[in-house]
């Protein structure tokens, strides 16, 4: 597997986490630097920006981590 695609999944989840019971947008916002921005990368990776981290599975942030990295 590819070991920045590793990283940042996990960097992801563990700030989905970090936050309980925050939507993701919010959650993942000071990592990918804004609300509107990480709200543009779910949806990008097709996920709703109002679900909460506890609700996707691995496969979801790893989605979620190619946008990320796309978008740097």
């Amino acid at each position: 597997g590819d070991e920045t695609l590793r990283k940042a999944t996990f960097k992801l989840i563990d700030s989905a986490f970090g936050k309980r019971r925050k939507m993701l947008r919010s959650a993942l916002s000071d990592l990918i630097g804004s609300s509107s921005k990480a709200e543009s990368l779910l949806v990008e990776a097709g996920i709703d920006p109002t679900s909460r981290g506890e609700s996707l599975d691995v496969s979801q942030f790893a989605r979620l981590a190619k946008a990320w990295l796309a978008s740097k």
